[in-house]
């Protein structure tokens, strides 16, 4: 993965005097006055050239049609206003992390970030590369546009890795027959689903089908809206309050907790999404608002009481009257505790139109009233839901297996359909909170969200790190909930230390066969299949794509489909195990730039509708199980807890890994494992995962080959 900084906004704590005027929604603002669209063009780009001379006729024409545009003036001066970095020492920590090679462009003359913000860049990671063009502004791909191709293109040839070059230039001699590396084993229903993509990929070359957006995300919206399918990150030990002493009692405490939380939800533009219910697909929608609601549960698991806390930009609902506030509160538990006896993943869809309904019956509001309830209902099906709870005092220590035991998911879940379900937990005196934050998959996903969370830990501090239990303590013992329509989940600790020093010892001895590292990820996928129950079974791992291809902006994931059992070596495990690792590598590597087989099949899923999924998976489940396997993988290398999700494709369970060297209590690195599946299909892979922890090597014959290869 490679960055290249054009025309940055630097790292200014205030907006900078130049877009002052721009991003105030006043006369004064050249963006709306009541001008030409030319004229409004010139006014703005005067601004960001280093010489308005060099603004041509074309620019002005391209650019004033834009400013045309419905809002597009009010985006702009959106964008004007948030041209700042309201905390300057998380985003110095943000560019001190950054590994991969970085070129930044600047203009000589950028009145909006002068180039000492570019050598205090430089400053913060010297690893950056700088490139300052004399005589430029803030848009150096307008004013000079040759050096700046130039540069980029030197710099992007340079940082690429030899390796990954092979890998590119193997995945482009594949690339007219890449579909057929999705199939391992033929039958009449994998040929015909074979021939159906082929049609799909002539339709789109001819332009009669169009990739609308990632398909990735489109899956996520028609196979991952059970319960089961959200997923689950912990964030422990946080110090929540401001001051030096704890609030005084729980009432406190979670105000305190509330209002810090709300503060950096709006801050941070990842978690504003929210679902929109549908029969055929759940999709998603960008959400303003910041608002948060408490919800209290009876023991049989009713709703009992929601407390929302509107977001102070918009907390007037004056049309209604407190009366009616209340009403339309208890209209949501009466519509919530009534689909209580109903799992399915239509419930979100259910109790939108439960809600419609109470809407429609409402019959005396005028249109503003109406309006409002409208908006009211919507923010409280979509506010992030909070559960509190306070640890009992013999708990209260950090190692405390309490503080870790997973929340009663199935009991406490979310009213309607909003993108996070926060279980908080108090130690006994307040001074410390503990945050389970369950994400719906439809609009996010992992990676990212573990980020946000490690970014509000550095905000509000923690009170020290988290341990987990004594590995061969009663503590330690594994821990199974029920989670509905005969699925489980389990989250067990296993002692990965050994696994992890064999894994240094391969990648010493056998990096050039593999071509690359042997992966913690291909490591666990390959012990996995050595159980029976895995041996034959094609496996899915998702990857972080390093490119960002969406016109958005938005990271994307790409996927990894394969089957350990094909590259099984009859006479020397080692040798299949390192053929297995080399493909592994090669397959993260396409996925990552967007050139394996698994991203042309999710490419041609966005171009279907819904129902062809639905048809798919009724008619031929054997064919899309054979794309993208039965076995799920995840990991999450700095989650403290990552609790797994399961899609409807994965019928043989999920597994998610956080972070394995977290210390316990007793002196040793530990990873918590998390498995959502059946019952018997857990232990399956407890069993497994226990033995390659526990001795990897005997699945390799590792003693006779490494005396072998050492002579």
């Amino acid at each position: 993965a490679k960055v290249i900084f054009c025309g940055a906004l630097g790292m200014s704590r205030t907006i900078p005097p130049a877009l002052e005027n721009i991003a105030g929604l006043s006369e004064r603002n050249p963006l709306l006055r009541k001008v030409s669209g030319d004229l409004a063009a010139y006014l703005l780009l005067s601004r960001l050239f280093a010489n308005p001379d060099h603004v041509t006729d074309d620019m002005l024409r391209r650019t004033g049609a834009l400013l045309q545009q419905p809002g597009a003036a009010t985006v702009l001066a959106a964008v004007a206003r948030r041209a700042y970095v309201p905390d300057r020492q998380d985003f110095c920590h943000i560019l001190k992390e950054f590994t991969m090679p970085v070129l930044l462009i600047w203009g000589a003359a950028d009145r909006i970030s002068p180039a000492e913000e570019a050598e205090e860049f430089r400053r913060q990671n010297p690893r950056f590369q700088l490139k300052i063009l004399p005589e430029c502004g803030h848009l150096p791909m307008w004013e000079c546009p040759a050096e700046m191709a130039e540069w980029m293109d030197q710099f992007i040839v340079d940082s690429q890795p030899p390796a990954l070059k092979e890998v590119l230039a193997e995945s482009a001699r594949r690339s007219k027959n890449r579909l057929w590396h999705l199939f391992d084993y033929w039958n009449l229903e994998t040929l015909g689903f074979f021939l159906f993509l082929k049609g799909l990929q002539l339709l789109r070359g001819m332009g009669i089908l169009r990739t609308e957006e990632n398909g990735w995300r489109k899956a996520t919206g028609i196979f991952m809206r059970n319960e089961a399918s959200k997923f689950m990150l912990g964030c422990f030990r946080l110090r929540y309050y401001i001051g030096d002493t704890p609030p005084e009692g729980f009432a406190l405490a979670q105000r305190e907790l509330i209002a810090r939380l709300a503060d950096f939800l709006q801050h941070q533009n990842p978690f504003h999404w929210c679902v929109v219910p549908g029969i055929l697909q759940e999709g998603r929608r960008r959400h303003y608002f910041s608002d948060l609601v408490t919800a209290h549960y009876g023991a049989d698991g009713r709703l009992v009481r929601l407390e929302p806390y509107f977001d102070p930009r918009h907390n007037d609902f004056s049309p209604l009257t407190e009366e009616q506030i209340r009403d339309a509160l208890d209209a949501v538990i009466r519509a919530y505790n009534n689909l209580i006896p109903f799992r399915g993943r239509y419930r979100a869809y259910r109790m939108k139109r439960s809600m419609a309904r109470y809407i429609r019956s409402c019959n005396a509001l005028q249109y503003a009233g109406r309006s409002a309830l409208k908006l009211l209902v919507e923010r409280l099906m979509t506010a992030t839901c909070l559960h509190f709870e306070q640890l009992p005092e013999d708990a209260a220590g950090e190692n405390s297996h309490l503080r870790l035991r997973m929340p009663a998911i199935k009991r406490y879940r979310h009213p309607g359909w909003g993108l996070l379900n926060i279980f908080c937990r108090f130690r006994h005196d307040f001074s410390e909170a503990d945050l389970w934050v369950q994400f719906h998959h439809v609009p996010v996903d992992g990676a990212p969200m573990q980020e946000l969370l490690q970014k509000l830990k550095r905000q509000w501090g923690d009170c020290g790190p988290i341990h987990y239990p004594a590995i061969h303590s009663p503590a330690a013992h594994p821990e199974l909930i029920y989670c509905g329509d005969r699925l489980y989940r389990a989250r067990f600790y296993v002692d990965f230390t050994r696994m992890l020093r064999l894994r240094r010892e391969l990648n010493a001895l056998y990096g050039k066969r593999m071509e690359g590292n042997a992966t913690l990820a291909g490591m666990i996928l390959w012990g996995l299949a050595q159980h029976p129950y895995f041996r034959k079974r094609k496996m899915l791992f998702p990857v972080e794509s390093g490119s960002c291809r969406r016109k958005s902006g938005e990271r994307e994931l790409g996927l990894v489909f394969i089957r350990p059992a094909m590259f099984e070596h009859a006479v020397d495990p080692l040798t299949g195990f390192l053929r297995f690792q080399r493909a592994f590598n090669r397959m993260i590597a396409s996925a990552r730039e967007g050139s394996g087989a698994s991203d042309e099949f999710l490419n041609l899923a966005s171009t279907v509708h819904p129902v062809f999924y639905h048809l798919a998976n009724r008619l031929v489940p054997e064919a899309l199980q054979e794309i993208v396997g039965t076995v799920g993988l995840s990991i999450i290398r700095d989650a403290e807890m990552f609790i797994s999700p399961l899609s409807d494709f994965q019928s043989g369970g999920f597994m998610a890994v956080g972070n394995v060297s977290i210390p316990s209590q007793d002196g040793h690195r530990l990873g918590a494992v998390s498995v959502c599946g059946e019952r018997r299909q857990i232990r399956f892979y407890m069993e497994a995962v226990r033995r390659m922890a526990a001795d990897y090597e005997g699945f390799l014959q590792l003693s006779k080959n490494i005396s072998e290869e050492n002579a």
